[in-house]
């Protein structure tokens, strides 16, 4: 008889625990879901910081505070401090090659300068420039990619997609553009 009260008490026991783990396991896969995103919005948050530091001079309020920088060299990384002819040329070819474009038609180099109102101590000019290829669509991504993760500013001004004599090939046509500080 003993060994029955005892058999049907760790039984019992058994059934305790188990309703006590399966009351809690949601509640902890909950509270392991809120710690994921919770996580993910700190991550979001310190890449929003990141990004804001980064182009904190788009914040100030002082236009005169540009020129500091740019005697400070701050914007050496995104605009170079003049156009130098070949080396852009270098940097345009480096970045068609890593884009799998070896022998890019360049053509058309433009220049101009850029007068915005509320920058009259820096000059910025633009230098436009056409390529016109004939590649595939995943190549031609990849150019796009290239240029959009480059360490210089660059615009793609328009791009004119067209099919091409093979079936796989387009032609393509992009006039993109880059800035430089200008010498004063």
């Amino acid at each position: 008889m003993r060994l029955l009260i005892n058999l049907i008490f760790i039984i019992l026991f058994f059934f305790f625990i188990n309703s006590v783990f399966n009351s809690l396991i949601p509640s902890y896969r909950n509270y392991l879901n809120s710690v994921e995103e919770k996580n993910k919005v700190e991550n979001e948050l310190m890449l929003t910081k990141s990004v804001k530091e980064q182009f904190e001079f788009l914040q100030l309020k002082d236009v005169v505070n540009i020129v500091k920088l740019k005697k400070d060299n701050y914007f050496d990384y995104f605009l170079p401090s003049n156009y130098i002819d070949y080396e852009l040329t270098m940097f345009i070819n480096q970045l068609f090659y890593i884009a799998g474009f070896p022998q890019p038609n360049v053509y058309s180099f433009n220049q101009e300068e850029i007068i915005h109102p509320q920058i009259k101590n820096a000059k910025v000019s633009k230098l436009s420039f056409s390529i016109m290829e004939e590649e595939t669509l995943d190549n031609i991504i990849k150019l796009i990619s290239t240029l959009e993760n480059s360490s210089r500013i660059f615009e793609i001004e328009t791009l004119d997609l067209k099919r091409g004599k093979e079936n796989n090939l387009i032609n393509s046509s992009l006039k993109i553009s880059t800035y430089y500080f200008l010498p004063k």
